[in-house]
């Protein structure tokens, strides 16, 4: 029980991150940026995602700097940023040697800042605002982790619950899914399953996403019919067996949200394709979906 109760902790942390901010407009030499605020203090922690990039900028006084990392020609990462705090925070004791250019980081370094300056400061700390998606989809599979001789290709349907954040963790979300597999010809196998997914979109765009997704934690229900034979009488005997189990399979799939309109999308899934710890049918594994998702 105590691998299925880690699994579903690394789950909601991979999903859940600083979210909801308010926005303004600022002007940052000669440029105008809409900057959400994730801290407000002598020091002030800014920040949005910009041509698809995370850009970070402090404010003290009337003055805002942006946080820079930028590489040198080998490929070397400068962190100008730390050399920027540095200056800015120089009449603390803080040191920003250990902080990374990430809005977690950034905000505790700043928070810390501020608390020195003042001690009657208080934390800021954002909520997380979690959104969701319902999905539904069908397709076919030739169950890649069971037993399939012939190879038959069997129909598939289900639905799923993604969990996200679009905030500060766009590219990532977790997801509930609920799949039914189907009997089909001589194949006699039919499942029912509820697994604990995650997904993280290596390609995000405004119109489209391209997306690897991971299966973490699965309970199957599953009957199979199947024959034996008797290699001494030749006699055949049909044996059925039906039972449930836990899994954590940590399979790996891959597929793309299509948007439409209103915050849907047409989705299309190649979802089983390998396993860490479950093995291969030895068939070369075919898992296709295709569905529609929309927002609740």
């Amino acid at each position: 029980m105590r691998k299925y109760l880690a699994v579903i902790a690394l789950f909601f942390a991979l999903i859940t991150q600083v979210g909801h901010a308010q926005e303004a407009s600022y002007a940052v030499g000669d440029e105008t940026y809409i900057l959400k605020t994730a801290v407000e203090g002598e020091l002030s922690l800014l920040w949005n995602t910009i041509d698809n990039e995370f850009r970070y900028f402090v404010k003290k006084g009337d003055e805002i700097y942006e946080l820079k990392n930028t590489k040198d020609d080998d490929g070397k990462y400068q962190e100008e940023y730390k050399e920027t705090l540095r200056f800015l925070t120089g009449d603390s004791s803080l040191i920003p040697s250990d902080t990374d250019l990430t809005l977690s980081s950034l905000k505790y370094y700043v928070n810390s800042y501020n608390k020195e300056k003042d001690p009657s400061y208080e934390y800021n700390v954002s909520a997380v605002k979690l959104k969701t998606r319902l999905g539904l989809f069908g397709g076919v599979s030739n169950n890649p982790f069971v037993n399939n001789p012939e190879n038959e290709l069997a129909p598939i349907f289900g639905a799923e619950f993604e969990i996200y954040e679009d905030e500060t963790a766009k590219r990532h979300s977790g997801f509930f899914e609920f799949k039914q597999s189907l009997k089909s010809g001589d194949f006699d196998y039919q499942s029912t399953q509820i697994s604990l997914n995650y997904r993280f979109r290596f390609i995000y765009t405004p119109s489209f996403n391209v997306y690897a997704q991971a299966k973490f934690a699965t309970y199957t229900r599953a009957s199979n019919t199947f024959t034996i034979v008797d290699e001494t009488t030749g006699l055949l005997t049909t044996v059925k067996e039906s039972a449930g189990n836990f899994d954590t399979p940590f399979a790996f799939g891959l597929g793309a949200d299509i948007k439409l309109f209103n915050e849907s999308y047409l989705t299309l899934t190649y979802g089983e394709i390998v396993s860490v710890f479950l093995d291969s049918n030895g068939n070369f594994p075919m898992d296709f979906r295709i569905g529609y998702k929309f927002k609740l």
